[in-house]
């Protein structure tokens, strides 16, 4: 009867640590802990990292990371050097463009404008000061454009965040400035 007891414990103890094998969490004999590995996550336009408990297999990202890493477009070299010009929708209130600048493949600069209605001039950023004028509130497009554009070089991406306050804009913005990349890849 005791080696009936006894076999029936091992065979519970051998299931119980292939179930947790095959769950990936250590079982009652293992002693040392799960890897810790480091992946990178995005929050806002910083990148911060977190510690995750979970095993990540190399050249694997976890989805949240994969918005802080540069798509294979805008890696080193795959772009060729020079200025490349494009413009994003018209819509009811202008047209954007964006002017993106190579070198070494690399983006270098990017210049962002937002055009008047019939598309020939830049329009006049000091309405576009993130006040009130005349009872209607303006976005600051003069700041928007300029943070868009810095995010786009650090980025090595045309793909960076749009601003809630000028959703359509910004957004033209990066249509504006991956067609211009576009007419820059090898």
């Amino acid at each position: 009867m005791k080696k009936i007891f006894a076999l029936v414990i091992t065979l519970g103890l051998i299931l119980s640590m292939a179930a947790c094998n095959k769950a990936g969490t250590p079982g009652p004999s293992t002693t040392s802990p799960s890897p810790t590995v480091k992946t990178p996550t995005t929050s806002s336009p910083s990148t911060s990292t977190s510690t995750s408990s979970a095993q990540t297999s190399p050249g694997k990202s976890s989805p949240s990371a994969s918005t802080a890493t540069p798509s294979k477009s805008a890696q080193a070299g795959s772009y060729k050097d020079g200025t490349y010009s494009a413009k994003g929708d018209a819509w009811e209130n202008g047209q954007e463009e964006a002017m993106v600048t190579v070198k070494n493949g690399k983006i270098s600069d990017v210049s962002l404008k937002r055009l008047t209605k019939d598309g020939k001039a830049e329009v006049d950023y000091s309405l576009f000061d993130g006040k009130v004028h005349n009872g209607k509130q303006y976005p600051n497009l003069k700041e928007f454009k300029e943070t868009m554009a810095k995010n786009m070089v650090q980025k090595q991406s045309a793909q960076v965040d749009t601003i809630a306050s000028a959703t359509t804009t910004t957004k033209n913005w990066t249509i504006a400035a991956q067609r211009a990349l576009d007419k820059a890849k090898k």
